[in-house]
């Protein structure tokens, strides 16, 4: 099996051929007038009935019952020790499972991942992409604008998205495309992980002259543009995030069903 092949088949029940969906627009920068609104109905191709992961002992707001949750470790991340109630074996013994879950509260364990396409006349495009450090292999690692929703700094989670997008890749304005359906909870980022995140493709953002302000922490050595091909390179060469791998999968297939690229873009 190919690594194309593999890659689609991986992502398949995550990216299906999309349709249209409602495109929004952040006014931040003027928008150039050969950018349309592309009608984008993605709701039959998502499930938009997952619920959010039980928050509270004593619910069952997810598949089982969460009996106990307690923090166990705070700062960066946030570390609980969940027990969870198993259905009854075969021989009709219940029993009970403690998991360690991680998480992000302060950011309502969500964030934004944003594919920048910048459109070139006759079809077709690049892809502003970062190289950041990355702590947990230390090493650089590829991937797109991301970062975690904020309540006292986000009103929603397109204003979080054109967030890290003007501080990661100083990038501004443009069209959004949510790609998911409004009342997804978000994409799982682990099997142990509470965190969500919402994938967002945006068409045509310019250059921010006044880019907000990068964490502390964070260590981009690059940013830069690459062409769908390279792109592809990139995801399949086994050094970018996997929630930048799904984003990008889920925006080219949208962008192609729109018409907004050739066969370059098929994965």
């Amino acid at each position: 099996m190919s690594n194309t092949h593999l890659v689609r088949t991986c992502l398949g029940f995550i990216c299906p051929p999309i349709k249209h969906l409602r495109l929004q627009h952040t006014p931040r920068c003027p928008l150039p007038p050969s950018i349309n609104r592309v009608p984008f109905d993605i709701a039959a191709r998502f499930s938009s009935k997952m619920v959010a992961p039980a928050s509270l002992p004593g619910t069952t707001e997810g598949h089982l019952l969460v009996q106990d949750e307690a923090i166990v470790y705070k700062r960066y991340l946030t570390v609980y020790n969940r027990t969870v109630q198993y259905p009854p074996r075969p021989n009709g013994e219940e029993s009970a499972v403690e998991y360690d879950i991680v998480g992000h509260p302060q950011a309502e364990f969500k964030y934004a991942v944003v594919f920048p396409f910048h459109p070139k006349q006759g079809g077709g495009g690049e892809v502003t992409i970062l190289k950041e450090y990355n702590q947990g292999i230390n090493d650089l690692a590829y991937c797109l604008p991301t970062g975690g929703f904020s309540p006292k700094n986000h009103t929603n989670m397109e204003a979080c998205a054109a967030a890290e997008l003007s501080e990661e890749a100083h990038l501004c304005g443009g069209k959004y495309v949510r790609l998911l359906p409004e009342d997804h909870p978000g994409i799982p980022e682990l099997k142990w992980s509470r965190n969500r995140f919402i994938p967002y493709l945006v068409i045509a953002p310019e250059a921010d002259r006044n880019p907000g302000g990068r964490d502390f922490e964070e260590i981009i050595e690059e940013v830069k543009r690459v062409s769908i091909p390279e792109l592809k390179q990139i995801m399949f060469s086994g050094n970018m995030q996997t929630p930048s791998i799904v984003t990008a999968a889920a925006a080219l297939e949208y962008l192609q069903q729109n018409g907004m690229l050739s066969d370059e873009g098929c994965l």
